[in-house]
């Protein structure tokens, strides 16, 4: 890769704080943390969710109903991907380590709940909420340490997309004094898990300590006349935004009526941005899939109308309003619609793919053949398009093209008897049955999920 006897610098900042310091390039490691503690992610507790009642108090950092000592509450942490520009944390998520550090402490500091702590060994407490990928051999045995050869599915993959949100929930008792707590939440970032760093560098004979990056922390106090002691209001995300994030990781955890509500609250502080009915638009439709008899869809539109109102270049709004139009009958006119975004985003996968699926609704087969050509220019991956192909060609009479887009179907979409692979892991392994529910709760009393190695993983070689 030599140009004129140069290569050219691979000292960007971006997450590695790993491989800087096995080399000996402190400033290097220095700067990436940095770069990481700035505006990449967010950490939100945003609100304390009564057990015995159910009732929500939300926003916190405002004066909230007094709560009654000794009584148990779920505190609901909203974490963002502010600004990475892709998935928190990116692929290779069996190595990486990221997770939410909680706790909840009195008046005297001591701790009354703690989760996502570090252990003495440096190993991650086991009940923590983790962002990563457990990827699985054909045996069903987790590979732990990145023979990526011999993956044959994904068993776990928590992840926050750009610009998405998620909520982590933790349930404990308030004590039963009526004194003051104090709730804190860090989002930690490590590059590599402690067991596999541990285990290379054993293999190269060296000693080093992975950083833990805080990316993100948040910190409130709870007075039991119902008193919030909020952040400094300069650094407060505006309520309507929390609201909002809230929403979006609600969303993400198919409580969609739930999801709806949220950007309702955040519509209501802020009337004039469009974005936010397109939301509740989503959450809506959402929902119509679950329940066609609710008829959201007729609601969703009404909504979408009224962003475009607000703003009639929102092309966001639409692109759902068209996908509601072909449900309901007005292909020609989805259609029309979809050729103008995706004259505007001509990259734009799913643009080109609900393009392609209108144009084949109207039996315009080859503009439908081109929009999924296009689309697979951009992904050769995509095994919908492939799908979509092997009928398209096959009608235009060209078999052995319709038959490799068969065979690149078949190499590229799910595995259909990935199910059992991954139904033995948990079988195995039952104490990851709550974590895989996108809305769990971290309680004390939560199963531990201990490192898997030995038998019990993919063999190192």
């Amino acid at each position: 890769s030599a140009k004129a006897g140069k290569i050219v610098s691979h000292q960007w900042l971006g997450a590695n704080t790993a491989a800087p310091l096995f080399y000996g390039q402190q400033q290097q490691a220095a700067d990436t943390a940095k770069f990481l503690q700035t505006d990449v992610a967010d950490i939100d507790i945003f609100a304390l969710r009564r057990t015995t009642t159910g009732e929500l108090l939300a926003p916190l950092g405002q004066e909230c109903p007094p709560l009654p000592p000794n009584e148990e509450i779920t505190a609901e942490v909203v974490i963002s991907n502010r600004n990475a520009a892709h998935s928190f944390p990116p692929e290779v998520r069996d190595l990486y380590e990221a997770w939410v550090e909680f706790e909840a402490l009195d008046a005297k500091g001591r701790t009354i709940f703690h989760s996502g702590f570090l252990k003495p060994n440096g190993l991650l407490e086991e009940r923590a909420h983790v962002y990563k990928q457990i990827i699985l051999d054909e045996q069903g045995r987790q590979i732990t340490r990145h023979q990526i050869w011999t993956t044959n599915l994904k068993a776990y993959d928590n992840t926050i997309p750009p610009g998405r949100s998620d909520v982590a929930r933790y349930s404990f008792r308030l004590p039963a004094n009526a004194q003051p707590v104090t709730l804190r939440a860090r989002l930690n970032y490590r590059r590599f898990n402690q067991e596999y760093t541990n285990y290379v560098l054993a293999r190269q004979k060296k000693q080093m300590t992975v950083p833990v990056v805080k990316m993100a922390e948040a910190s409130i106090h709870l007075d039991f006349n119902g008193a919030v002691n909020p952040p400094p209001p300069a650094s407060r995300t505006p309520n309507w935004k929390r609201w909002n994030d809230y929403g979006i990781g609600l969303y993400e955890q198919t409580l969609f009526g739930d999801a709806a509500e949220a950007f309702r609250k955040a519509t209501a502080l802020n009337p004039t941005d469009a974005r936010l009915l397109v939301n509740i638009a989503l959450a809506e439709m959402a929902t119509e899939r679950l329940d066609p008899e609710l008829q959201q869809y007729h609601k969703a539109l009404l909504l979408l109308d009224q962003a475009l109102q607000l703003d009639a270049n929102n092309d966001r709004a639409r692109f759902y309003r068209a996908q509601i139009w072909r449900t309901q009958g007005r292909v020609k006119q989805a259609a029309a619609e979809f050729q103008q975004i995706a004259t505007r985003y001509p990259r734009d996968r799913e643009v080109l793919r609900q393009w392609g699926q209108t144009q084949f609704s109207l039996g315009l087969f080859p503009a439908a053949r081109h929009s999924f050509e296009s689309l697979l220019r951009i992904d050769p991956t995509d095994f919908l398009s492939w799908q979509s192909l092997t009928s398209l060609y096959l009608s235009d009479g060209r078999q052995a093209e319709s038959d490799q887009a068969q065979r690149l179907y078949l190499q590229w979409r799910d595995d259909p008897v990935a199910d059992t692979v991954s139904a033995k892991f948990y079988a195995l392994h039952p104490e990851w049955a709550d974590e895989r529910i996108r809305s769990h709760t971290h309680r004390q009393q939560s199963a531990q999920r201990p490192v898997l190695t030995g038998a019990q993983a993919n063999p190192d070689k």
